[in-house]
């Protein structure tokens, strides 16, 4: 007993929750889903009536939750897709007080002059939205970069844990009504 509250100490995340979280990825792995590690640990913080889109990852979203998820079938145009997460993040909200949506869209469509306009709304409206997005490397610091007026993080894609924490929070603000956050997964090499 005395060997695994020691394990406990040394780590803000209980020993169980990370193998459960390792495990997890190894399924999403054996699944054939894109960056396991990051949809890992993004993906275990969802709940009963929590949604995922666009539909294609809620496959990888049902393996990692193991949770009855609202479904989002309608995956719209990529030209309109911040605006159709923005319509269903809203739809959502009006269906749970709880409810969450997790997005995954390309850096390019949050970054392009439309969103940046859109995601500034989404800001002020407080939805209940956490948005996943890859992209080959980390910004460097000091970097002019356009702002979506979204609190963003970015970690490294093959990091379960850092996106297991940062997910974590993103979670938490969406749920009790802070707003939405965007979690920058970097897939390259170059961290």
């Amino acid at each position: 007993m005395q060997k695994s509250i020691q394990q406990d100490i040394h780590s803000l995340i209980p020993a169980e929750r990370l193998r459960h979280l390792h495990k997890v990825s190894a399924r999403l792995s054996a699944a054939g889903s894109p960056h396991p590690p990051a949809l890992a640990g993004c993906f275990v913080h969802l709940q009963a009536g929590d949604a995922v889109w666009p539909a294609n990852y809620e496959a990888a979203a049902q393996i990692a939750s193991g949770q009855k998820l609202s479904s989002t079938r309608d995956s719209g145009n990529a030209s309109a897709s911040f605006e159709l997460v923005a319509e269903l993040a809203k739809a959502l909200r009006e269906k749970s007080s709880s409810a969450v949506l997790v997005a995954t869209l390309r850096e390019r469509e949050l970054l392009s002059p439309d969103a940046i306009a859109l995601g500034r709304r989404i800001a002020r409206q407080h939805l209940p939205l956490v948005l996943l997005s890859f992209g080959r490397t980390l910004p460097k610091p000091g970097d002019p970069q356009k702002r979506l007026d979204i609190p963003e993080m970015t970690v490294a894609a093959d990091d379960a844990v850092a996106v297991y924490r940062v997910a974590e929070e993103s979670f938490w603000r969406a749920r009790t009504g802070v707003g939405p956050t965007w979690i920058r997964c970097a897939t390259g090499a170059q961290h």
